[in-house]
């Protein structure tokens, strides 16, 4: 049920008069048993069964009461933390400013789309409660607090890192939830809370689906609770990567055929001075040879490596095997660098690791068909692809983990937490009388809702469909922006795009939508 529908239910309950009149007799019957003087056991004992009777009564009405005070005044918006604002126009020293601000208790579009959950498990140190939802057919927001069983923080760096706490892995199951007859999708949580409240946190799912969720029931999977560190760990190798390079043969490029090297894909990226960068991403074949090359971890293996000297720069190679701790959930939580031993400078500029299996490699690397590194759901080997990587940088050279962007466990575990899914419905369709071009798509519908929308349109030519831009314009001459976007070109039914605002809308205030800056009359 939707908040709004929960206030409903308890609107204009009051107790009946038979009620009323009972409950104020019980009250003075106890009054009168108390100034009796007898001390008989029978008058002690009737008089105590009298005093239960009454306070239960008298709290179920205070129970009623008290839901139906919450019911009315109940401020959903505060279940999530004040995400949910909309833009204002305030007066600062003479000029108008806009400004956004959390959406009053009892707010109409919240009281629709908001239900409360309160759905709670428990387990490896957390409690996980669900709070509540806020949904409109196309976008799904969920209040997830998190806090640790025994009040103590999360860690001693809690009130600096706020932002930095995050869960490894969130998948959502459900009917359809995925798309096109997929009933899974993992997804993110954001934090949202400030901190001040030591081993307590409030996380935010916000996702767009394809599929109207409403009545389904959907099952959330989380598992391990990360803090960012940026540490870097030591592997423990006693040679250089150099030393490593001399146990394999050099690198030899034969693209198209057996053996060697396979050229992946190409790409391109803008440097901070302008400059184009070209960036060759490849993988290497598997070798007979298994090389120990971390005390740290012993059972990990480098199967080939190399150095493939390429048109713009220089790329360091490596295949590795896994082994005991060191897996593809570790290199996810601490990625594998290139470090200076002598200075402790990280020298990789950026990298890419991959695994492949189940037949790519037949389709993206020829004369890699059989390496399959997938078994079942579990990764035995990864290619890893360094990039500005020469041979005199590779001689002081070793691996070592973690660095910017790299996490630690806090708390390590599975957690899972259903619901069902209920709002009332916020959208509003416009069918266009008169098709809007724009670029190579003519857009043909659109609806909206106070936080998302959704516009339906063909594609014109071959061209590459792009949303550089979705706003609403209001009646008062102010935009209000998106925050996420999604679209696909490449299904065969009506294409579609689907927007999260950056704040809540009014839609009586809707004057336009502009598109790539061509503004469409709604």
């Amino acid at each position: 049920m939707s908040i709004k529908g929960y206030k409903n239910a308890f609107w204009g309950i009051e107790p009946s008069k038979e009620l009323h009149d009972s409950l104020l007799q019980a009250v003075l019957n106890e009054e009168n048993e108390m100034k009796i003087e007898d001390r008989g056991e029978k008058r002690v004992k009737r008089s105590r069964r009298v005093r239960a009777r009454m306070i239960a009564a008298c709290a179920a009405v205070m129970i009623l009461c008290v839901s139906m005070t919450a019911a009315a005044a109940f401020d959903f918006n505060e279940i999530f933390q004040g995400f949910f604002k909309k833009e204002t126009v305030v007066e600062e020293e003479g000029k108008n400013e806009v400004s956004a601000v959390p959406l009053e208790a009892g707010d109409d579009f919240l009281a629709s789309a908001g239900n409360v959950i309160q759905e709670e498990t428990v387990g490896n140190g957390l409690k996980l409660t669900l709070r509540g939802t806020v949904g409109d057919g196309n976008a799904l927001y969920a209040a997830l607090d998190v806090e640790t069983e025994d009040g103590s923080p999360f860690s001693a760096e809690q009130e600096s890192s706020v932002q930095s706490y995050r869960f490894e892995e969130v998948m959502l199951e459900g009917e359809g939830i995925g798309g096109d007859g997929i009933d899974r999708c993992y997804c993110g949580l954001e934090r949202i809370d400030d901190g001040s409240v030591p081993g307590k946190a409030t996380f935010l799912l916000s996702e767009i689906f394809e599929n109207d969720l409403k009545g389904k029931e959907i099952k959330m999977s989380l598992r391990n609770l990360m803090a960012e560190s940026n540490e870097i760990v030591d592997m423990g190798m006693d040679k250089t990567i150099w030393e490593l390079l001399q146990e394999f043969e050099p690198l030899e490029i034969c693209e198209g055929s057996n053996g060697g090297l396979g050229i992946g894909m190409c790409t391109e990226e803008m440097d901070a001075d302008g400059n184009m960068e070209r960036h060759e991403n490849f993988m290497v074949e598997k070798t007979d040879k298994r090389i120990a090359f971390s005390s740290q971890y012993p059972e990990a293996r480098i199967s080939n490596m190399g150095i493939f000297r390429g048109q713009y720069e220089d790329n360091l190679i490596v295949n590795l095997d896994f082994g005991g701790e060191f897996d593809w959930d570790l290199l996810d939580q601490k990625s594998l660098i290139v470090m200076d031993r002598r200075t402790g400078q990280v020298i990789n500029g950026n990298s890419g690791a991959m695994a492949i299996g189940n037949g790519a490699e037949e389709d993206y690397f020829p004369g890699m068909e059989g390496q399959a590194d997938i078994v079942g759901d579990d990764y035995v080997s990864c290619r890893y692809c360094f990039n500005d990587i020469s041979e005199s940088q590779a001689k002081n050279a070793v691996f070592a983990l973690g660095g910017d962007g790299s996490y630690d466990e806090l708390f390590g575990g599975e957690w899972t937490l259903s619901f069902r899914v209920d709002y009332e419905d916020t959208m509003k369709t416009w069918e266009l009388q008169e098709k809007a071009v724009v670029g190579n798509i003519e857009i043909k519908k659109v609806q909206i809702s106070p936080v998302s929308a959704v516009m339906e349109f063909d594609i014109l030519s071959d061209d590459t469909v792009e949303f550089d831009d979705v706003s609403l314009k209001l009646k008062n001459g102010n935009q209000v922006k998106w925050n996420a976007m999604s679209w696909d070109e490449e299904r065969e039914e009506a294409k579609s795009c689907r927007i999260l605002w950056k704040s809540v809308v009014e839609l009586e205030d809707i004057e336009g939508i502009i598109v790539n800056g061509t503004e469409i009359a709604l």
